[in-house]
């Protein structure tokens, strides 16, 4: 197969364990709560002799509870969602000399862009989330003639707000992957996906 195909279908793959992780554990979470919260005496008084989880003494409430855990779980799922297409674009972007010989055959438009990121990148690499990055890496721009070239996928996973559709479409354009909010609201799978 494919090692561009392969690494994507890892990367689906370990986006469906994660989904099934968060399943499990709203589950359990689900059934704690019913545990602490519900009305099952003979459940209480055990939990009240063997006290030692403190499960029974709760300053919070069974409405403040559930919010958490709403809040827990959306939060878990975009952060899902947001490694998802961090890694999808570094696949791609890792992927690019293999469809396109020279970095010149990537267009002036993209090579426009990746300047344009790089630059925007050179200000944001004393953060945490690009300590592995070094300047004397990113300033390193390809030559037209380039037939080896590497780019830094970085300079295309880089954003400053959550991935909302227009933000996506930037970053997937940006990267080489156009129309794609087009092409998302048109897929079948998606749109079944989102009625699940």
């Amino acid at each position: 197969m494919n090692k561009f195909i392969q690494k994507l279908q890892n990367l689906l793959d370990e986006v469906d364990n994660n989904i099934e992780g968060i399943k499990e554990i709203t589950t359990k979470n689900h059934n704690l709560t019913d545990i602490i919260f519900g009305n099952d005496s003979t459940v209480r008084d055990i939990l009240k002799e063997n006290n030692q989880l403190n499960l029974t003494k709760s300053s919070v409430g069974f409405d403040q509870w559930k919010c958490y855990q709403h809040r827990s779980v959306i939060t878990q799922l975009y952060s899902i969602y947001e490694d998802f297409v961090e890694k999808l674009i570094s696949i791609w972007i890792d992927n690019l000399p293999n469809i396109f010989d020279k970095y010149s055959d990537l267009g002036i438009d993209f090579q426009k862009q990746y300047i344009l990121g790089v630059a925007k990148l050179i200000e944001r690499l004393n953060r945490n989330k690009y300590q592995q990055l070094t300047l004397e890496e990113l300033i390193k721009i390809p030559e037209n003639t380039n037939v080896n070239y590497k780019l830094v996928k970085e300079v295309f996973t880089n954003h400053e707000y959550n991935l909302r559709m227009s933000e996506l479409n930037k970053l997937l354009d940006n990267s080489g992957i156009k129309n794609s909010s087009d092409w998302l609201k048109k897929s079948h799978n998606i749109q079944n996906s989102m009625l699940m």
